[in-house]
């Protein structure tokens, strides 16, 4: 018997283990997978509380409107479960509402060193986008100025643009912490553009 098992794992080494590492078929289901779970963590509402995977749900039954089904994270390391409507936007809404009220409940009690320290985090990270946005203005005028060609000046005004937009958007994250104003009905972020400081 194990001389029949031995000769059956040497034929399907050398008739299908082989070949299929000589032509990659191995990378390609190792990229189909890889692609299935960017797709997943794109389609699929983020887990509100480890920020690492995706909420899925395993059973597939009929979709019934009215009916319950366990959402759970995708994350080895993460057991959060939610019971929730089969639609894929109803259970982000329900996870974006559990996400906020579980950040709000973190601010709150939240002592003044930790609250300044994650002020001062995200202020750090806002000064450092506009460093780099003044440094690709200062760029892009050189390339003007030198004659570069349009796709260069183009590519310098993008990126100096995308960081100047993640600049606002640390400072409007520290303002958040700073004035408690988080997961509100309403959007604060035409008053802070406005209104307040953008470099903090």
């Amino acid at each position: 018997m194990s001389f029949f098992s031995g000769a059956k794992r040497a034929a399907q080494f050398t008739f299908v283990s082989m070949p299929s590492s000589i032509l990659g078929i191995n990378q390609l289901k190792m990229g189909n997978q890889h692609i299935a779970d960017l797709w997943r963590s794109l389609s699929y509402p983020a887990c509100p509380e480890c920020n690492a995977g995706v909420l899925h749900r395993h059973a597939e039954a009929t979709q019934n409107s009215e009916a319950l089904y366990p959402w759970e994270c995708r994350n080895k390391d993460c057991d959060f479960t939610i019971l929730a409507p089969a639609d894929v936007a109803e259970v982000r809404k329900v996870a974006s509402e559990w996400s906020a009220a579980r950040t709000r409940q973190r601010l709150a009690f939240l002592g003044d060193p930790e609250r300044y320290k994650l002020i001062r985090g995200h202020s750090i990270e806002s000064r450092f986008w506009f460093t780099c946005a003044s440094a690709l203005a200062a760029w892009l005028i050189y390339l003007i100025a030198s004659g570069a060609p349009l796709g260069a000046c183009a590519t310098s005004l993008s990126f100096g643009f995308s960081a100047s937009v993640l600049g606002v958007t640390k400072s409007y994250r520290a303002w958040q912490v700073e004035t408690g104003n988080i997961f509100l009905p309403q959007s604060l972020f035409w008053h802070f553009f406005k209104n307040e400081r953008w470099v903090r």
